[in-house]
């Protein structure tokens, strides 16, 4: 019995949303790691035009159930580092840093 397969892959290059999206996503994580090592993270990025949406489940068990993640996780923030790490700081790109539109 012969079995074939075709194999296939995809690749984006640099700049291409599904990359941003991934770094934003890692900055999430790495955050989250660096206030307990014990994190639990499922961070989902998602971005379009001038927008960013970072939605997912996040526990750090160190933080106490009364103390908000947004006190110890500012995402907006992190979202803006890693976008103008990448490098979108143009005046003219549509995707800026300081311009982008984020929810979470």
């Amino acid at each position: 019995m012969s079995r074939r397969y075709i194999f296939s892959s995809e690749s984006v290059g640099e700049g291409h949303p599904d990359k941003v999206c991934d770094a934003i996503s890692d900055a999430v994580l790495d955050a989250c790691i660096e206030q307990d090592r014990h994190s639990r993270v499922a961070c989902e990025t998602f971005a379009k035009s001038n927008i960013v949406i970072v939605g997912g489940e996040i526990t750090i068990p160190s933080l106490p159930e009364d103390k908000p993640l947004a006190s110890v996780l500012a995402v907006e923030q992190l979202v803006r580092d890693t976008v103008r790490e990448i490098g979108y700081v143009n005046d003219d790109d549509v995707f800026h840093a300081d311009k982008i539109f984020i929810t979470n």
